[in-house]
């Protein structure tokens, strides 16, 4: 837990780490205050937060305020059926009680399995693009690839989002309800490109967009499994 400026986590093996405490500990855990340029990538992040058996927390994690911010080729994994829905895979987004912000923030090329309810959101971040990560999901729960926002924002509402060339896979076996992506800033500031679902149940939706619009076909592709 900490942060910094002009600094990279690069070539990790995080495994195990915060066990003692459900959600509120994590795998590896950012908490600037006005830090900028910083990057995570090339990590491996496995059972984050395990308690009884089961991943309670997020894997990565950033909460307070930042500016160019990379998050980019790490693999971040979980067993199927060890991870609880508070167990996300990458969240850049508000957990305190003051006014907390992201700016300029790039998750790409990540590959995320069988996390919990998110596999990659934020809230409050502006100026984001989000592209090429690989999200597989096992797990029988209810399940959003990408999420923007993923939480209650504070002031600085999520604006400039940019989702393209995604790729999420989802299966279940039960009649939980699974969804691609869903891009639901407050402005509708947002651009939806060359993105895929592959799904197994038939009440998966590619997309969910701001107003409830379901996604056309040039924005985001279901495809059957």
């Amino acid at each position: 837990m900490g942060a910094c400026s002009g600094c990279e986590v690069r070539g990790n093996l995080f495994e195990n780490n915060g066990y003692k405490t459900a959600v509120l500990d994590h795998n590896v855990y950012f908490s600037p205050h006005d830090e900028v340029n910083i990057t995570i990538a090339d990590n491996i992040l496995r059972k984050s937060t395990h308690i009884d058996g089961t991943c309670q927390g997020v894997s990565l994690v950033m909460h307070g305020t930042a500016k160019n911010i990379t998050i980019e080729n790490n693999l971040i994994e979980e067993e199927v059926g060890k991870a609880m829905p508070t167990c996300y895979g990458i969240a850049v987004d508000p957990g305190y009680a003051t006014e907390e912000s992201f700016e300029h923030l790039i998750i790409r090329g990540n590959t995320v399995k069988n996390v919990g309810a998110i596999g990659i959101g934020c809230a409050s971040c502006v100026d984001v693009l989000i592209e090429n990560n690989v999200l597989i999901n096992g797990n029988d729960q209810f399940f959003f690839g990408v999420a923007v926002p993923d939480r209650a924002e504070n002031t600085l509402k999520s604006s400039g989002i940019v989702v393209q060339n995604n790729e999420v896979t989802v299966s279940s076996t039960t009649s939980t309800q699974q969804i691609g992506y869903l891009i639901k800033p407050i402005d509708e500031n947002y651009t939806l490109i060359n993105n895929t679902v592959s799904f197994t149940n038939q009440i998966t939706d590619c997309a969910q967009l701001t107003g409830g619009v379901v996604a056309t076909e040039a924005q985001c592709v279901a495809i059957k499994n």
